[in-house]
């Protein structure tokens, strides 16, 4: 008898003994030294397959671990899909880089994000096509610039009648063509009403004055605001002629930082005002309350214990409200609807969410939550990319003024590095605006498709946390802060959607920019989805998430590498892959013009299905 003879036999034996002693027969379909069971049968999926303990007894393997599982790629259940693509392998929503975040875990069913733009134009006049070519994008929501919706703008003489002109047109326009869900954001400033009105050297104070012997501030505001909510609420009350949908969103001031410099305490007494007044007009409107920025906040994923240090580390120029300010309007949750956050890019935004529930599961707060604005991340922000502004003293022999941030003086910026960026990407950032300002195409292209890049992940990212409503970056006019070689908000500046040629933009006088076709595509792809999860996959640099509805399931999956990534470098990549399989996958990349995206069909070899990935988003079928 030969060794080789011998090694079957004693395989068969034991094949039979574990079919024997164990109902339904097991056998190792995934190449894990465990068995599995015939394909169909298998109902103990964390047991990696294996038969019931109760018949097995000691003859049993234990399987791998859930998350084993779930990361291994592959389909260790048994039920035809990779098990990191099962409902149960989805991921808790905190992750903080490439391990999880700190903060515990929170589970919930995804409702359908609203996807919107920021900074639309307003007053229009009739003749111009704007929204129009907005609405080709298919998203429900938009959101203008705050500066038309001043208090001072909306009624300059206290003694005269609120005009409501400007939004109504905002409204009107909008609305007629298709969008249904408006965002509204009022500011309280006014010349003779505010406390303490802004000027050059001083922040000032926008909340309403005492009362004094011409009037009573606080009272004009209230009307102020019930006015505006009772015109807009769509209860055929007192509304705007040809209003067609209630605007239910209504932010009280735009931003917890120096957009709202008074102490937090003035702005909790005009947030109380505020909301009684909303309330009163409308049973359905929604109170945001002025949105928080936590920008490098996170650069660290600090734990609960280190929120503080971390808060109190970043650079001062972002100038946000103290942690402890930010807590105490938390803490005074019954004055508004919505919890409203701001992003300056989609890194934070994990850590972010994190963040935010856990301070809201401490407080029992149960309530929506909006990004209010979502910025492309500019990789170097407050302040040029470019320049070192004048008075800025750079000489290390000499403390340079601390705003000036005159690290790699070199290569001319003076903003502040964002994270993933870090200070060593300064030169390459500085690079590539210069050139695509003076025209090199290159250039130009690589930062509108990664400025694309970044919507797409912020709205999928989002989605998976259950966030209500998100305003992506830009709509129009962002380039013209790039313009002069200031490059004061970074890369962020080339993701308009579109660049109106005249003041009609007509059809023939528009450019559509990447930006405006990948969001167009993912708002086509998701509408409608029933739930949105990130699940495992063992590669924690590859992003993977799962949307289903009742006809469709797909995945939309991007490489996101440990380190920045910009300008000049190699493109990182990496591979997804899954093993036993029999059917194809189809993967579509990220649309950026209106050419019909590249899809690829990727078949099984040998059971296995690899798909390359980079830093662009794509999305993935069944094929077959």
């Amino acid at each position: 008898m030969n060794n080789s003879f011998l090694q079957l036999t004693i395989s068969m034996l034991i094949t039979i003994m574990l079919i024997s002693s164990c109902t339904p027969p097991c056998i190792d379909n995934d190449g894990d030294g465990y068995g599995d069971p015939v394909k169909g049968s298998c109902t103990f999926d964390k047991l990696d397959c294996d038969d019931d303990p109760n018949a097995c007894g000691a003859n049993c393997n234990p399987g791998i671990s859930y998350e084993g599982r779930c990361a291994d790629g592959y389909d260790d259940d048994c039920d035809g899909t990779i098990d990191g693509l099962d409902d149960d392998c989805a991921i808790p929503r905190h992750p903080g880089g490439p391990s999880l975040s700190p903060f515990d875990p929170v589970y919930y069913t995804s409702n359908e994000l609203k996807i919107g733009m920021e900074y639309v134009k307003v007053r229009l006049q009739r003749n111009s096509e704007r929204p129009l070519r907005m609405s080709g994008m298919g998203i429900p929501t938009v959101k203008p610039n705050h500066t038309p919706f001043e208090w001072q703008v909306l009624q300059p003489r206290l003694n005269e009648d609120i005009n409501f002109q400007v939004i109504d047109e905002y409204v009107r326009d909008y609305q007629e063509v298709g969008f249904t869900d408006l965002v509204l954001p009022l500011v309280s400033w006014h010349e003779d009403a505010s406390k303490e009105y802004k000027t050059l050297l001083n922040p000032g104070n926008p909340t309403p004055k005492p009362t004094d012997y011409q009037y009573n501030y606080e009272q004009l505001y209230w009307n102020l605001i019930h006015d505006i909510v009772e015109r807009y609420d769509n209860d055929s009350i007192d509304d705007m002629p040809g209003l067609r949908h209630p605007v239910d969103i209504i932010e009280i001031g735009v931003e917890f930082s120096t957009f709202e410099p008074e102490p937090v305490e003035d702005y909790i007494r005009m947030l109380t005002n505020a909301s009684d007044a909303a309330h009163t007009a409308s049973d359905t409107v929604q109170i945001a309350h002025s949105a928080f920025l936590t920008t490098n906040v996170f650069k660290d994923h600090p734990a609960p214990s280190e929120m503080e240090e971390a808060w109190n580390a970043i650079d001062r120029r972002i100038e946000i409200k103290s942690l402890e300010d930010t807590r105490t309007l938390l803490d005074n949750s019954d004055l508004f609807d919505i919890v409203d956050l701001h992003t300056y890019g989609y890194n934070e935004m994990d850590d972010q969410m994190a963040w935010i529930k856990d301070e809201m599961d401490q407080r029992g707060i149960n309530k929506p939550i909006i990004f209010g604005d979502a910025y492309p991340n500019g990789r170097i922000g407050w302040g040029s990319a470019t320049i070192v502004p004048q008075g800025c003293n750079c000489d290390n022999s000499n403390p340079p003024d601390p705003r000036c941030d005159c690290y790699n003086q070199a290569c001319g910026g003076a903003g502040i590095i964002i994270v993933p960026t870090e200070n060593d990407d300064r030169c390459q950032i500085k690079d590539v605006i210069v050139a695509a300002l003076n025209g090199d195409q290159d250039a130009d292209d690589w930062m509108r498709k990664t400025v694309a890049s970044d919507s797409v992940k912020m709205a999928v990212i989002a989605a998976s946390w259950d966030v209500h409503l998100i305003n992506l970056g830009w709509a129009e006019g962002m380039y013209e802060l790039g313009g002069g070689g200031l490059a004061i908000i970074g890369t962020s500046a080339w993701g308009d959607t579109i660049d109106c040629k005249n003041w009609k933009c007509d059809e023939d006088n528009v450019e559509y920019y990447p930006n405006f076709y990948a969001i167009k595509q993912l708002q086509e792809k998701i509408r409608g989805y029933e739930s949105f999860q990130r699940v495992f996959y063992q590669d924690p640099n590859i992003r993977l998430y799962r949307v289903t509805d009742n006809e469709v399931e797909f995945w939309i999956a991007w490489y996101e590498p440990a380190s920045s990534y910009v300008y000049g470098d190699p493109i990182p990549s990496g591979e997804l892959t899954y093993s036993n399989l029999d059917h194809s996958y189809s993967v579509e990349e990220m649309a950026i013009d209106s050419g019909q995206p590249r899809t690829e069909i990727y078949n099984p070899v040998e059971g296995v299905v690899r798909i390359p990935l980079d830093v662009y988003p794509v999305y993935i079928t069944k094929y077959g």
